[in-house]
C-alpha cells in the first residue's frame, strides 16, 4: 500500500521510489518523443566500443514501449 502525503494543497499517492521510476520513464519517452530515439543499431554499434557494455540488453532495463 501507497502511503498518501499531503502538505498545503499538493498530495502524492507515490512512495519516493516509485515516484522516481515514473519520473525517469516519463523523461525517457519525452525525450525519444522529440528525437525519435535510438535504433537497435545505433545502440548496438555503441555497445561494440562502451567501456562497460551491457552484456545482454533483455535482463538489464530494455524499456518496453
Amino acid at each position: 500500500m501507497r502511503p498518501i502525503d499531503h502538505r498545503d494543497r499538493f498530495w502524492t499517492i507515490a512512495d519516493a521510489e516509485h515516484a522516481a521510476a515514473s519520473a525517469g520513464l516519463l523523461g525517457a519517452a519525452t525525450a525519444d518523443a522529440i528525437d525519435g530515439g535510438f535504433s537497435d543499431d545505433t545502440i548496438e554499434t555503441w555497445m561494440e566500443t562502451a567501456v562497460d557494455p551491457i552484456e545482454n540488453r533483455s535482463n538489464h532495463g530494455d524499456r518496453q514501449d
